[in-house]
Order: C-alpha cells, then sequence, then structure tokens
C-alpha cells in the first residue's frame, strides 16, 4: 500500500498538484478582487487629485481577474492543460500588482504629505492581505507584491527627504519579511494540499477496502444464512426425530412398566441399571432409588452374589439360561430367565433378568395333579360290563364265568360298583297282590 501511494503521489505531484493549487487560488480570488476594488475606490475618494484616474486601472484588472476566474472556476477540473490557467492568472495578478505600483507612484508624486503617507499605509496593507489569498502560491503573491510595493519603495528611496528614505528601507524590510513569511505560509499550505491529498488517497484506498469488505462480509452473511437454514431443517429434523424417540421410549418405559414380571437391566457387577415399576413395588422402593445397587443386596441381603446366581451363569456361558427357583425371602417359587447384554463390537455390557412370579401356576398344577390322581382312582374301581352276558331266556338269571346261574342283581352288584334297591312294578304288583293293586284303581 507505501508503495502504491507513492507512486500515486508522484503522478499527482506532477498532473494534479498545479490544478489544486490553482482551485485554491481562484477559490480565494473573489474576496481578492472585492477588497482591491473596494480600495482602490475609497483611495480614489481620498486623494482627489487628477493622477487619481490610475486607480481605474486597479478597478480594471481586478474586475478582468474576477471575469476570468468565474469563467475558469467550473471549468478547471476539466481542463487537462492546467498550467496555461495558472501562468494566465499569475498575469492576471502581476498586472494587478502593477497597476498598484504605477498608481501609488503617481499619487505619491503628486499627493501631500499626510496622502503620501496614506498611500503607503494602503500598499503596505494590501501586500501583507494578499498574503491570505495568495499564500497557496509563492509565484502568485510575489508577481503582485513586488510590481506592486516596489515602484514605491524605489521612489521613496530616491525622495530627498530623509523621512521617506527611512519609510523606503523599511518598505524593503516589509517587502522581505512578507516573502519570507508567505514562503513559510506556503510551504505549510503545500504541506496541507498534500497530505489532503494523501487523506483522499486513503480514504479512497480504505473506502476501497470497506467495498471489498462489505462484499466480503455479504458473501459470508449469505454463506451464514445458508447454513443456518440448512442448521434450522436439521434442527426441525432432529427435534422430530426426538420427538419419535421420546414417544418411543415413553412407549418403551409403559410397556416396561405395564410387564407384571420382575424385569430388571444389570451391569457386569449385577448392579442395577434399570428397573420396572413391578419389581420397584415388589421390593417397596422407588425405580430410581434401585438404580446403581447390587441385586443381591436388594433382594437377599447378601455382601456377594448368590452361589447359583443364573445371572453370573449367564455372563459366563454368554447365553440365556433358565432356573425355576424358590426363593425363600420372598418366600415364592420362580422362574428366572437371565439373557446377557452385548455392545455392537461383541464385547459384553450386562444382563436382562426376568423372574416371573409362579405361585398360582404351582398351586393350579398341583390341584390338576390331584383332580387327575381322584379320577384315577375312580376309574380304578370301575369295572365295566362287555362281550356276551348269558341269560336264560325264562327266569332272566345270568350265568357267571365259572357256569353257575345268578340273579341278574347280583351278578351286576358282582361285575360293577352299581347298587340296587328293590320295589314292584304295577304289573307284577296285581299278580302277587291282586286285592291291594286292585283297590289303588
Amino acid at each position: 500500500m507505501t508503495e502504491t501511494n507513492t507512486r500515486n503521489q508522484n503522478a499527482w505531484s506532477n498532473n494534479q498538484f498545479l490544478r489544486e493549487q490553482t482551485i485554491f487560488l481562484f477559490q480565494n480570488s473573489t474576496t481578492a478582487v472585492a477588497v482591491n476594488i473596494s480600495i482602490a475606490s475609497l483611495t480614489y475618494i481620498a486623494i482627489p487629485i487628477p493622477q487619481r484616474a490610475w486607480l481605474a486601472s486597479v478597478i480594471a484588472v481586478s474586475a478582468l481577474r474576477l471575469l476570468f476566474t468565474l469563467y475558469y472556476s467550473k471549468k478547471l477540473i476539466a481542463i487537462r492543460n492546467v498550467r496555461v490557467i495558472y501562468n494566465s492568472f499569475l498575469v492576471m495578478v502581476a498586472l494587478q500588482g502593477a497597476a498598484w505600483g504605477i498608481s501609488s507612484v503617481f499619487l505619491y508624486m503628486n499627493g501631500s504629505e499626510v496622502q503620501k503617507f496614506y498611500l503607503i499605509a494602503i500598499v503596505c496593507g494590501m501586500s501583507g492581505g494578499s498574503i491570505l489569498t495568495l499564500a497557496s502560491s509563492f509565484s502568485a503573491f510575489a508577481c503582485f507584491t513586488i510590481p506592486a510595493v516596489l515602484p514605491l519603495v524605489l521612489k521613496l528611496l530616491l525622495s530627498p527627504q530623509t523621512a521617506f528614505i527611512q519609510a523606503g528601507f523599511m518598505g524593503i524590510i516589509f517587502i522581505i519579511a512578507v516573502l519570507l513569511m508567505t514562503k513559510r505560509i506556503n510551504h505549510f499550505i503545500i504541506k496541507l494540499i498534500r497530505t489532503n491529498k494523501d487523506l483522499d488517497l486513503v480514504a479512497n484506498e480504505l473506502g476501497r477496502h470497506k467495498t471489498h469488505l462489505e462484499e466480503k462480509v455479504a458473501e459470508r452473511t449469505r454463506s451464514y444464512e445458508n447454513i443456518n437454514r440448512q442448521l434450522e431443517k436439521e434442527i426441525r429434523k432432529r427435534a422430530a426425530i426426538n420427538d419419535q424417540l421420546e414417544f418411543v421410549a415413553k412407549q418403551w418405559r409403559t410397556t416396561f412398566d405395564t410387564i407384571t414380571d420382575f424385569v430388571s437391566v444389570h451391569d457386569q457387577d449385577l448392579k442395577y441399571i434399570r428397573v420396572n415399576k413391578a419389581l420397584a413395588d415388589f421390593v417397596g422402593e422407588e425405580p430410581r432409588n434401585l438404580v446403581g445397587r447390587y441385586c443381591y443386596e436388594v433382594m437377599h441381603g447378601l455382601k456377594d452374589h448368590c452361589a447359583n446366581c443364573p445371572q453370573r451363569t449367564a455372563l459366563n456361558e454368554s447365553g440365556s439360561v433358565i432356573f425355576e427357583v424358590y426363593d425363600k425371602d420372598a418366600d415364592i417359587p420362580l422362574i428366572v430367565t437371565c439373557t446377557p447384554l452385548f455392545h455392537d463390537d461383541g464385547s459384553l455390557l450386562g444382563s436382562v433378568h426376568v423372574a416371573r412370579d409362579i405361585s398360582e401356576e404351582k398351586k393350579a398344577r398341583e390341584q390338576r395333579e390331584q383332580l387327575i390322581r381322584k379320577l384315577e382312582d375312580s376309574l380304578g374301581k370301575v369295572k365295566l360290563l362287555s362281550g356276551l352276558i348269558p341269560i336264560c331266556a325264562s327266569c332272566k338269571k345270568i350265568r357267571d364265568e365259572k357256569g353257575y346261574w345268578q340273579q341278574v342283581e347280583s351278578y351286576i352288584h358282582d361285575h360293577s360298583e352299581a347298587e340296587f334297591s328293590h320295589g314292584i312294578c304295577p304289573e307284577c304288583g296285581k299278580k302277587l297282590y291282586p286285592d291291594l293293586f286292585d283297590d289303588q284303581d
């Protein structure tokens, strides 16, 4: 950036410094011309002698300078050959200074002593005031001051009166002083102009950097907006997934706690990781209070696992085991299923322990077995009559397997569990007891 500024400054020094200097001179010309015309008019009134007509040259040249400035002030930016305008301006200023110099000599030669001192004060004041309007160009100040003051100073030095000669030497000192002062002021103005231009260059460079940064920021902002939109979509997607997972987890927890069996998940050290509500209710604890505790401590009040612990067996064998055990502490029979859990990489994670109370099943099984035994006993006592039974066609006696003839009721009694009660049917009653049965009719 420094090398670029140096190249730009050199190019600007050669091409545009003169333009900036001329613009600065033009900006102050209106004020300078107004002051010149005003002072020339006041001098014309203050010194009523024929030679005051020379002051008209001052007014004319000042008006010409004003017209020149007004004409080129708006075109100065577009004019490429600024030096011609600058040199023309120097000519205008020099003519204005010469007009003051010639007018002051003629007025001095024909004026009174008071008018001469008044004229000296006017010329010196004009030269001093021109510092304010022409100090941006030392050449312009010299072009005005030297022809404006030097003729009067030379005339004073040639005067026969000592006071005027001394005034002439003072005029030389005045010229030298204002020139030195103007040179110093010009130096600072030139530095100011260059500094302003450097600031403009820096401002332009900063503006380019600002534009570049704004473009980068806008680009990054668009990129971040796209990323934010993608993140918002991802967040919404994950929120939906989380809702689904939460729903599934809730369903799983509900299902897990709805199971009436005692279900628990253990780590390799037999500590509870998860306990369902049925088991927690059975031991009289909240499920969260059981997490991290040893199962043998909670269920059996032991300090170490049981001798025939099914979970240790499942972990050691890396397979499911099923035991029917009688829990002396709970005084209930249980069917225990233990299944090991594994990580995705196959390493052992823990185990799932499911214990089911089979008290009712045991009772139902015992009742069933008792019923079966009773039925078997009953069936053992049942005697079946089957095959051909020889019976008398007349008396209805039956011949047994030994060849003896027996009454029907005796045979059936011997060969079955049937018992007989004796009675008499109406037909037989009429035959045996006609009187009794006839009366009943």
